[in-house]
């Protein structure tokens, strides 16, 4: 990437749009109206250890929520005006091992708004029992998956254990209940095989039910050899061969040279091979093309892998809004389609220089998009957003064995702008300053054109949390989600549309620019800059949304009976100010309506270096408006949210009737005539969710009542829900490999030397005057047949994801063990330790944030899912627990 940001480019910031719309005209915002789905949750006598309501609205809209559960019972916000469609997933305590329970029940009534639906969840549940009987072997473990359906009712069980035959699964009742599996089979030589448990169909009644299954290995005795070679120069580090048994398990073995890796013993049936192999610096991986082979009773099979190397060269070049030190990584792909099947071939972009190495075999090859990923930590609006794109681009390069072929710029000019998100309460044509705070927002969208944009925002409750988004110019189809009184809501999606930037040449007198068609389907929507001076070249952008922050107190929450239109300006020029901003509305307006219209801007004017913005009205400097034209113009001296408003002169200037007039009344919704405030924090007693603890923002992390002074914030970090988290691993036996790509990081000694794992959490969102109460890190394992104690040091200096090897890391981490946890055998789940002063440390900068280190001596070896690995629900995870002053 030759140039990430032009050299004429300035940082602005803090610049804010606004959320949400979509549809018609009128838009919707998040939770509107907010209901709440509620009940208890009964699995007969089983006990439940942990788990999750999720629901889904049945209108096709798009609304879902999801909610912890709550010891027996669970409560869920939603958008109310819907009815909705509820899962339960709990997890059963089973002794070892991993059991849960699902259940998807039937359709709710319609949830009416600040109300409460009950739908419990209360199910009689028996057990199936049984043994899985093998001659000439042992079960090392199995997997056992139950499941039935009723109308428009499903349920599910799922067990895993290990080092033992009998079989214990709990169940709904229900007449047909389908029983299947699988299990790795321990053989007399010492290897295991994986073989599948075939469907049985039981009666589960309340004296539960019985299911066995024989297993004979005396005749397996099948084998695929795969042969995988890739002739060249001497680049490869290693190749991994995957064989998948499409009915039951996997087997994985890692190569570090050209050669032969057969599997065997198998049994008859059907498989997937693949592989992947991994280059030195500068070039990526490829992926070689999955291919099926059925292997029959005693058969062995050959499969070839692999071809000579060939060599495609370019060049990635981003210009925007942004600067280098923003890009945490880039990658671009490259893919080959035939008979053969897809190959797909990636690098890592140099940020420096802009180039990518891609290393592939012989073929027609074709650009396939790329990724890249923006970091910024700021304390309040930090930046966690990545643009893909996966659609051909180019035409193919034809390569030979040992062709190198480069030239294959990829350019894009980016636009960095924010949505605010906003819940209003109250009915939409009415003054209202009731809030809701939220937290952990989240966009996903994408085009036409195959680009994607995702967007993650701060954990930390807020009236309008802002998320920062990075995108190219397109209309896109945007999911938006937040946090919302303990509930992961997602909301239906909506057009937003980025505009492309224009360019702003130096000089005088620079002609105006005038932005049109910005909103999706209303084309009257305009927007013209009139600069003065330009005293550095640069580019602006202009992006708008129907909705966003609640409007101040005297307007309205529409314009003539339509949703507000809210305008993000932001520009990398230096401009002399005052800048003229005109804007258009809608020609349908009475000459009263027209007559009540002001301009506001939403920004921070302060100068304590907090990051509070507010609405404040401009001043029209002698511009009259334009009303044959339906135009209204205003001075500014920066950019941010900007958006027409309609007066509302007849609201009450003391909603509470209680004597003070709002603007002076530190309860203005609670009436409180001695506006007593006992712990001088500007808000009354009367409506003080501490009020004996100075909290004058009055967050209140759980929605419980109280507010963080008083009661802990709790928040956790993962990346997908809440922050930045970087993992990879260390191998002493693969000094200058980089891991930070793979699906997981392992500990202990495996034949590449000693493994280690990294982690790191970015704790940026948490005030540094926080007080720490709990830190739980959180990791989840692959089965493995031995125990072991896995032991969590602090590192010492930076790394990065993208390139950390254990050369370079240099052995940066504290010998004392911060804390250890056991990792256990015959165990697929979570283990978590305490690190409480580790994050202590980090939150107020006595200790720097360089993550931990997770170390396991001795002879034992385990491995961790990282945040690449396809289970979203095992990604590496910090929750924390804090109180604020």
């Amino acid at each position: 990437m030759e140039r990430w940001v032009p050299n004429t480019a300035r940082r602005i910031s803090w610049i804010a749009l606004a959320l949400l719309a979509t549809g018609p005209a009128a838009g919707q915002t998040v939770t509107l109206h907010p209901g709440t789905l509620s009940g208890v949750i009964s699995l007969g006598s089983e006990t439940i250890s942990s788990g999750y309501v999720y629901a889904y609205a049945i209108d096709d809209s798009g609304y879902n929520a999801q909610a912890d559960i709550n010891e027996s019972s669970y409560t869920l916000t939603v958008e109310a005006g819907r009815s909705y469609r509820p899962q339960l997933f709990a997890y059963i305590n089973n002794g070892s091992g991993t059991t849960y329970m699902q259940t998807t029940g039937g359709e709710t009534p319609e949830v009416s708004p600040e109300s409460i639906t009950n739908h419990p969840f209360s199910h009689d549940v028996a057990r199936i029992s049984g043994t899985i009987n093998v001659t000439d072997g042992t079960v090392s473990s199995y997997t056992i998956n139950a499941g039935a359906s009723e109308g428009d009712q499903s349920y599910s069980s799922y067990s895993a254990k290990s080092d033992t035959s009998t079989i214990s699964i709990p169940m709904i009742l229900d007449s047909t209940v389908q029983v299947w599996g699988s299990a790795i089979i321990l053989l007399p030589s010492g290897a295991s095989v994986t073989l599948p448990l075939e469907p049985r169909t039981v009666a589960l009644g309340v004296g539960g039910a019985s299911v066995e299954w024989t297993i004979d290995t005396r005749d397996l005795e099948g084998s695929i050899t795969a042969s995988i070679s890739t002739p060249g120069p001497d680049i490869v580090r290693s190749h991994y061969v995957r064989l998948n048994d499409t009915s039951s398990g996997a087997w994985n073995a890692t190569l570090y040279s050209d050669g032969d890796y057969t599997f065997s013993p198998l049994a008859p049936g059907r498989y997937w091979l693949g592989a992947d192999t991994y280059f030195d610096e500068p070039y990526g991986y490829l992926i070689h093309p999955t291919q099926r082979v059925t292997l029959p009773h005693i058969g062995n099979e050959t499969r070839t892998l692999g071809g000579g190397l060939a060599f495609l060269r370019g060049h990635l070049d981003v210009r925007g809004f942004h600067e280098l030190d923003d890009v945490l990584w880039a990658v671009v792909r490259a893919r080959r389609s035939d008979p053969s099947g897809t190959w797909d071939s990636y690098d890592y972009v140099d940020l420096e220089s802009g180039n990518f190495d891609l290393a592939v075999i012989p073929g027609d090859w074709t650009i396939k998009g790329y990724e890249i990923l923006f970091n910024e930590p700021h304390p309040t609006t930090p930046v966690n957003a990545r643009i893909y794109r996966d659609t051909l681009l180019g035409e193919p390069a034809s390569l030979g064995a040992g062709d190198d072929v480069g030239g294959q710029t990829l350019q894009l000019t980016t636009v960095w702008t924010q949505i605010v998100y906003n819940i209003h309460d109250g009915m939409e044509d009415e003054d209202s300053e009731n809030q809701r705070l939220m937290s952990n927002p989240r966009l996903f969208g994408w085009n036409d054109n195959g680009y994607y944009i995702e967007a993650t925002g701060p954990s930390i409750e807020r009236a309008h949390p802002a998320l920062q988004i990075v995108g190219v110019p397109g209309t896109y189809d945007v999911y938006a989600s937040a946090t919302v009184a303990g509930s992961q809501i997602t909301f239906a999606h909506f057009p937003f549309r980025i505009r492309e930037p224009a360019p702003l040449a130096a000089g005088e007198d620079a002609p105006p620019v005038e932005f049109r068609d910005l909103v999706p389907d209303h084309p009257e929507h305009t927007l013209k800059l009139n600069f003065g001076r330009i005293q550095q070249s640069g580019l602006i952008a202009v992006t708008a949304s129907p909705i966003g922050p609640t409007p101040p107190h005297g307007f309205k929450m529409t314009v003539g009976g339509r949703r507000i239109v809210y305008y993000d300006i932001k520009t990398t020029a230096e401009f002399a100010p005052p800048v003229q901003i005109c804007m258009s509305y809608h020609s349908d307006l009475s000459a009263d309506q027209e007559f009540m219209l002001d301009m506001l801007h939403f920004t921070d004017n302060t100068d304590d270096g907090e990051d509070n913005p507010e609405w404040h009205t401009m001043i029209n400097d002698g511009f009259s408006p334009d009303y044959d034209a339906n135009v209204i113009c205003a001075n500014a001296g920066s950019f941010s949210i900007f958006a027409l408003m309609e007066r509302n002169d007849a609201g009450p200037e003391d909603i509470d009737l209680d004597g003070p007039s709002d603007d002076a009344d530190n309860c203005p919704l609670v009436a409180n005539a001695d506006q007593s405030d006992a712990d001088a924090d500007g808000v009354g007693d009367a409506c003080d969710n501490c009020p004996v603890d100075p909290n004058p923002v009055q967050s209140d992390a759980d929605a419980n009542g109280f507010g963080n002074a008083c009661d802990p914030v709790c928040v956790t970090v993962e990346r997908g829900v809440s922050g930045s988290v970087q993992d990879a691993y260390i191998a002493t036996g693969e000094p200058n490999n980089r891991t930070g790509a793979y699906e997981f990081f392992a500990t202990g000694m495996h034949s590449s030397g000693e493994k280690m794992g990294l982690v790191a959490f970015d704790l940026g969102a948490i005030p540094e005057d926080a007080t720490v109460q709990s830190a739980a890190l959180s990791v989840s394992m692959q089965w493995q047949a031995t125990s072991g104690t896995v032991d969590v040091h602090a590192v010492t200096a930076p790394w990065s994801e993208a390139t950390v090897t254990y050369t370079s890391f240099g052995g940066a981490f504290d010998p004392a063990v911060e804390a250890s946890f056991v990792a256990p055998a015959g165990i697929d789940g979570r283990q978590s330790c305490d690190v409480t002063a580790l994050a202590q440390g980090w939150v107020d900068g006595s200790l720097p944030n360089n993550g931990m280190l997770l170390r396991e001596l001795g002879p034992n070896k385990h491995s961790f899912r990282t945040s690449e690995h396809a289970r979203a629900d095992a990604h590496p995870r910090l929750d924390v627990c804090y109180v604020t002053p």
